[in-house]
């Protein structure tokens, strides 16, 4: 069956670009530029004027690239543009603000580091980030980074990174401001303006969103194995509410970046009890950031200087107990992480060295309000060093990166041990290697390929726990990884084409177990093998129409020490297993029209790949029309329009049918 796919997906790539090849009889024996990497649209980038900024042409990964021209004009989120991209898929419950999870090649959310301007956002505490608390509207690019992080970004996970890249305003004066109103109360207000002044450039951005969100959906009782007897009801305690605001200040050899961004979600429960006007819980979450960067240059060597702080608060409250069944509940957590880091640049010969060295400190505390107590007090500090050399032979149609890290760590905190509170302080070593190469085999075919081996600290929370909800385990060994890419990018002016094949063999992962009492205890017990495909294409015959295909197909198998796991043939759950994406975009004159389907299938909610509760294909179609004339754009999307209510959550339908009306004036 996988082969089957596999053979069904190398047709479907080779085919077209066959064709293409065989209609371009006039072309070049030998192209002066290398190749760029597979991208979402396959644009050719320059370099990067900041040291900090990865080179996308000597990148040896498979990046994926989300513009700008995808953010401004329509009423997007993150997680949905995300989750268009091969092999990333981004989760979310109950709609927009709800709960995500990101995944890269059927990895863990708490194995994807998520950056924003090169600054690393995961929690320290619990590992993960909430993609929510970053709006659509300061985005200029996101970068995608499968499995093999740059050397830029300093600490390398598990399954690669994202980097969010905030609005760029070099060049440029004037200001936009877009308004959005649509389905389920929801408004979306963004404004921003940008200047310069005898080589000073500055930026002010901000925004606020506001959804309802109570729609109606099918409710399956507590017998969801019998979808007949479904009724329809109305979904209660919704609403989602988001600010944002953004400042840039930079010259050629100095930037700024001040951002903050806090949203409120309340929390709905599926189930005839709870699903009422009674229910008020919520959670409520804050960022704050601030970089300061500098960057010198020596002929052929460069140097860049960073310092960077980040807070982030969290709340979540339940006073009437309906949120989990276990009474009232009120806890604030807090999250603080500080350092500064240098990267340095030397082209020698038909080398490119690149070190980089960094220092870090993390605090995490979280409080029980309910009982007043100090749930979780840790701390954690770390050396990172790195090394890259980017080796270019055979007139440079050879490029071999080899890269390695070694971090140092050392944590503090407590953690309850047959129910006596112990205090821990350890420190560990680890090293992680990377190695690819990228070769150029004709004027429009690339080859890359790349081997690495990866890990992941354990989280705080995970070492020492949090009083009442979970035990420490400090004796956590890293999660660790060894994965592999090999894949062949076709790059011509109107059509570029990419087909990846991946192999990941994660082991060591860290599962929460609990006892009778609802207790957590993370334990080293996972592993797994995935296998996969991903492949895409960008076609644009002319002005006035372009096609976009992605397909991922993944093929996992859960090798974990649980009783579940001990059955044959079980795929990892929590994970969609097969993706396909197709887009349309027709141009006729001042009006634009994007036709898009989202296709994901075959998602396990448990270890035990359990049919009764297995959800259907998850089938969303969406159209947008876009106007523009001079300053002025307006925008519709019409989202879902099957009007399906799929769930990436058991238990947590996303809403169906929407419209949004979004208006852009360019000042």
């Amino acid at each position: 069956m996988w082969f089957t796919k596999f053979v069904i997906v190398l047709c479907v790539f080779a085919a077209p670009v066959h064709f293409c090849v065989a209609q371009d009889d006039d072309a070049p024996k030998k192209s002066e530029q290398k190749l760029e990497e597979m991208t979402v649209y396959g644009r050719a980038e320059p370099k990067p004027e900041r040291l900090f900024d990865v080179d996308h042409e000597a990148y040896s990964g498979f990046v994926k690239t989300i513009e700008n021209t995808d953010l401004q004009y329509s009423f997007v989120t993150l997680p949905n543009l995300i989750n268009r991209q091969t092999g990333i898929q981004v989760r979310q419950a109950a709609g927009m603000g709800g709960y995500s999870s990101t995944s890269i090649r059927a990895s863990d959310g708490k194995h994807v580091n998520i950056f924003l301007d090169g600054m690393l956002l995961n929690s320290q505490g619990r590992g993960s980030f909430n993609l929510n608390l970053i709006p659509a509207g300061i985005v200029e690019t996101i970068n995608i980074y499968p499995d093999i992080t740059p050397i830029q970004f300093g600490n390398a996970s598990m399954a690669g990174a994202v980097n969010i890249k905030t609005l760029d305003f070099a060049g440029k004066q004037g200001g936009k401001l877009t308004v959005s109103h649509g389905s389920y109360n929801s408004s979306k207000l963004d404004v921003a303006y940008f200047d310069q002044w005898d080589g000073l450039q500055l930026l002010t951005a901000a925004g606020v969103t506001h959804s309802n969100q109570d729609y109606t959906f099918l409710s399956h009782g507590n017998r969801p194995d019998v979808p007949e007897n479904a009724t329809e009801k109305e979904l209660y305690n919704n609403a989602h509410k988001a600010k944002n605001l953004l400042f840039k200040a930079a010259t050629n050899d100095h930037h700024l970046l001040l951002q903050a961004a806090s949203t409120q979600k309340e929390l709905p429960v599926i189930d005839s009890a709870s699903n009422s006007h009674t229910n008020n819980a919520y959670s409520d979450n804050a960022l704050a950031n601030m970089q300061w960067g500098f960057q010198q240059q020596f002929n052929k060597f460069e140097v860049a200087h960073r310092l960077f702080y980040g807070i982030s608060t969290g709340i979540f409250r339940d006073p009437h107990g309906q949120y989990g069944k276990t009474g009232p509940k009120h806890y604030r957590s807090e999250d603080q992480q500080f350092g500064y880091n240098v990267l340095s640049q030397l082209a020698a010969a038909n080398h490119t060295f690149s070190t980089l060295l960094e220092y870090s400190g993390s605090q995490y505390q979280e409080k029980d309000r309910t009982e007043n107590r100090t749930t979780a007090d840790t701390s954690r500090s770390s050396v990172l060093v790195g090394l890259q050399d980017d080796w270019f032979i055979w007139d440079n149609d050879l490029q071999i990166s080899i890269a390695a890290r070694n971090q140092y760590n050392k944590s503090n905190g407590d953690y309850v041990k047959d129910r006596i509170q112990e205090d821990a302080a350890d420190t560990t070593n680890h090293t992680s290697y990377q190695l690819g190469a990228i070769k150029t085999l004709s004027d429009f075919f690339t080859l890359k390929i790349n081997a690495s081996k990866q890990f992941r600290q354990p989280g705080l929370i995970e070492r020492y726990g949090t009083k009442g909800q979970m035990i420490g385990n400090p004796e956590l060994k890293e999660e660790k990884s060894h994965n592999y890419d090999v894949g062949i990018i076709f790059n011509k002016t109107s059509f570029k084409s990419g087909l990846v094949y991946f192999q990941k063999e994660p082991k060591d992962l860290i599962f929460i177990m609990y006892n009778t009492q609802g207790i957590g205890h993370p334990e080293n017990i996972g592993k797994s093998t995935i296998r996969g495909v991903e492949t895409e294409l960008f076609w644009n015959p002319s002005h006035f129409f372009s096609f976009t295909g992605k397909y991922t197909f993944l093929d996992t198998s859960n090798n974990s020490k649980t009783k579940a796991a001990r059955v044959s043939d079980l795929q990892i759950p929590g994970i969609y297993h097969e993706t396909a994406f197709v887009e349309l975009v027709s141009h006729f004159y001042s009006t634009q029209v994007i036709l898009s389907a989202l296709m994901q299938d075959d998602l396990y909610y448990d270890s035990g790949n359990s049919d009764s509760v297995k959800p259907p294909r998850k089938e969303l179609l969406n159209l947008n029309i876009r106007w523009k004339e001079q300053d002025h754009t307006i925008d519709l999307l019409l989202s879902n329009l099957l009007d399906q209510q799929f769930e990436d959550f058991n238990g947590l339908p996303a809403p169906g049918f929407s419209a949004f009306l979004t208006w852009s004036y360019d000042i």
